[in-house]
């Protein structure tokens, strides 16, 4: 099978590896290739790879381009996803909701990554805390867009103390 796995720049590179080792395939047994979206949508449409890993909040122009060429979108469940958590507890089941691409009937089960803001432990815990805070409520059409306040906090990595902080107000005052 010929598989663009991700982006040589991007970060998705990690994920196609691990999407495919949890499900059982081995990278020997594909032919994997690190190509820019757009690249790999040209390369899917022409005939010369078979599966193209992308990752983004859709609606993807690249996702949307190969759809208009005559690819389609592939489920990814099962209980292989589960295992794969394990692991990376950072990823995470979701729904591409039913109407998000043209003619898309139904809602496509994906894999999805949290993002995280890191900082040095020993940043000002006032400064961490407004960075936080800022985050959250100065855009909140956009965070909601692409961060769930109520996961945030729910990390796998210790929490800045003044981070901490803002989500301890933010839980009080609701």
């Amino acid at each position: 099978m010929r598989v663009v796995v991700g982006n040589p720049v991007g970060g998705n590179a990690a994920l196609g590896e691990r999407l495919f080792n949890s499900m059982g395939i081995r990278m020997t047994e594909i032919r994997g290739e690190y190509l820019s979206r757009e690249l790999a949508v040209e390369k899917l449409l022409a005939g010369d790879v078979d599966v193209v890993v992308v990752t983004g909040s859709p609606p993807q122009e690249p996702v949307l381009a190969a759809l208009r060429g005559g690819a389609r979108l592939l489920e990814i469940d099962g209980p292989e996803i589960d295992g794969l958590r394990l692991y990376y507890p950072l990823l995470r089941r979701m729904l591409i909701p039913r109407g998000t691409y043209p003619e898309q009937d139904a809602p496509v089960h994906t894999v999805g990554v949290d993002l995280l803001l890191i900082c040095r432990a020993d940043l000002d815990n006032q400064f961490v805390y407004d960075l936080t805070r800022a985050y959250f409520e100065q855009s909140p059409e956009n965070v909601r867009r692409g961060t769930d306040p109520q996961r945030a906090p729910a990390v796998v990595i210790p929490l800045h103390p003044g981070a901490a902080r803002y989500y301890r107000e933010r839980e009080v005052s609701r």
